[in-house]
């Protein structure tokens, strides 16, 4: 059984070499250069960022583990039924246009706004379209 994790030396070296070049941007930010101040602030803005989410996800996973568990489940079973007979569960979505289903879609089209090589039919009705 391993307790440690095993690095090679050319990842470690390549760790190395990645931090040198950030901190040697950062220093040159420090002494004034536009771009460096640029990209050190971007850097910075990321690692603040993907702390704030990790700290955020370990507040609410603390949460979750000290907290009892509330669902669907608990309240259908205060209602005294199966979770589709809760009150508070949510319905099926209704379609304003679910009594009148679309037969066909007519698109107009002027032969001269075919692309080239492209052929358009004439319109099938007797009298053309309206």
């Amino acid at each position: 059984m391993k307790l440690l994790p095993q690095f090679s030396i050319r990842l470690m070296l390549g760790v190395t070499a990645l931090a040198a070049g950030l901190f040697s941007i950062v220093g040159l930010a420090v002494r004034g250069h536009g771009w460096a101040i640029g990209i050190s602030m971007g850097l910075a803005s990321l690692v603040i960022m993907l702390g704030t989410g990790a700290g955020l996800f370990g507040v609410l996973w603390v949460f979750s583990l000290v907290s009892p568990r509330s669902g669907g489940r608990r309240i259908a079973a205060a209602a005294g039924g199966p979770p589709a007979a809760c009150p508070f569960a949510p319905s099926a979505p209704q379609s304003p246009f679910a009594g009148s289903p679309i037969d066909a879609v007519v698109i107009d089209a002027e032969p001269a706004a075919a692309p080239p090589g492209a052929t358009v039919e004439g319109d099938p009705t007797p009298g053309g379209s309206p």
